[in-house]
């Protein structure tokens, strides 16, 4: 059309000119608002992405941090767990000693008499 109407023009055809001005400018008015329509949708989807993006961040950072508290737990449950293990196994070593250590007296009374 753009190209009709500047090739209207160099030849200096008013009415025909000004009817394809006009249709040109329909065309272009008629563009324009789907492009403004579609700008609107893409506007409208972008904020429905960036609220979906924070609620979903939101969740996440909720997620962590629960995730963290119950390591944390853990970790306590493992520390109280070593410790236990490790008065069990000097309870163990000690019991030991005085079997041996029992053993050994018993031994010596039974050698004396």
């Amino acid at each position: 059309l753009k190209q009709e109407l500047v090739k209207a023009q160099s030849q200096g055809d008013d009415k025909s000119s000004k009817a394809q001005e006009n249709s040109l400018n329909a065309v272009l008015s008629a563009e324009i608002k789907k492009l403004s329509r579609e700008k609107a949708a893409l506007e409208t989807n972008l904020q429905a992405s960036i609220k979906s993006f924070k609620a979903r961040s939101v969740q996440a950072e909720t997620e962590c941090d629960r995730l963290r508290a119950h390591v944390s737990q853990l970790n306590a449950q493992l520390s109280d767990e070593r410790r236990r293990s490790e008065r069990a196994r000097k309870a163990g070593e000690e019991a030991l000693i005085a079997a041996k250590y029992r053993r050994e007296e018993t031994q010596a009374s039974l050698d004396r008499k």
